[in-house]
């Protein structure tokens, strides 16, 4: 599917719940799901797929736009969310339900009602979930999947992504190795990218400098002056991002295109903003 049309499809159907620019990371997420799940469904009839923090049901609509062999079910924390996405999304070949990922209790329940799934997508919800109960959500995520069913899941980069931003509701942001040390308990990684990637030595200097958004989870405020070189420096690190500025001004469907290039998957996710892994259930 021409992703220009999903966009304006999503625009259309989600615009007034969220916006657009702020999902392009999990619609290429999403994207990259799907297309794996295409050649895994190969030698069966459908998928069953389950998003986790499926919020308004965007994630489930670009699947079933671009995994025609997906059988959709969301979950989410938010009744308001699943609401929405219910009512949105009136298709035989979606389902949404209210869920608590960290109550094993709900999601035994859920389990009895729907079965387990071939594949899970997780795309920024690990980074909500308290750091105590985030080992809960991994073994319940384990334990809705069937045998050696697949894990898409994605979170925070905390390195870098606390230069570029502070965002309150993150109560859970960890290192590269972090995470990936807290899915091995559960999981058997296959395959580890980095979206939405920036120069090693511009997030070096940032750091040193005192130029981040974010430190010890507490917002930093900067001065005028660092406020100036922090814009100055990543002018000259990444000039794409002055034209893009642009861009939003003049062509904001162009800028949404050209911004969504900026989150493809890459090979250095020690120096990109999210990461997105692939795992099985071990």
């Amino acid at each position: 599917m021409n992703l220009q049309v999903l966009l304006q499809e999503l625009e259309q159907k989600f615009g007034k719940y969220t916006t657009i620019e702020y999902i392009l990371p999990s619609i290429v997420f999403y994207s990259v799901a799907a297309e794996y799940l295409n050649s895994f469904s190969l030698d069966r009839t459908k998928v069953r797929v389950l998003d986790v923090g499926s919020s308004y049901g965007y994630g489930v609509y670009t699947m079933s736009k671009l995994c025609p062999s997906c059988i959709l079910t969301g979950v989410d924390i938010s009744k308001t969310a699943v609401s929405v996405a219910t009512d949105v999304l009136k298709s035989e070949n979606t389902s949404f339900e209210v869920v608590d990922m960290v109550d094993t209790k709900q999601v035994l329940q859920f389990i009895k009602k729907y079965g387990k799934f071939d594949a899970i997508t997780c795309f920024e919800v690990f980074e909500h979930i308290l750091p105590n109960k985030s080992r809960m959500l991994l073994k319940n995520l384990n334990l809705l999947l069937k045998d050696s069913g697949f894990l898409f899941i994605s979170t925070p980069n905390q390195v870098v992504y606390d230069v570029f931003a502070f965002t309150k509701d993150h109560i859970n942001e960890v290192t590269l190795d972090k995470f990936l040390d807290a899915l091995r308990e559960y999981f058997n990684i296959l395959e580890v990218y980095g979206s939405d990637l920036h120069p090693k030595l511009m997030i070096s200097l940032f750091w040193n400098l005192g130029l981040v958004a974010r430190q010890k989870n507490k917002k930093v405020s900067m001065p005028r002056y660092k406020k100036f070189l922090r814009k100055l420096l990543r002018t000259i690190f990444e000039p794409s991002e002055f034209y893009l500025s642009i861009l939003k001004q003049t062509n904001y469907s162009s800028y949404l295109l050209k911004k969504l290039d900026t989150y493809k998957l890459n090979q250095k996710p020690e120096n990109s903003s999210l990461i997105f892994v692939i795992a099985k259930k071990k």
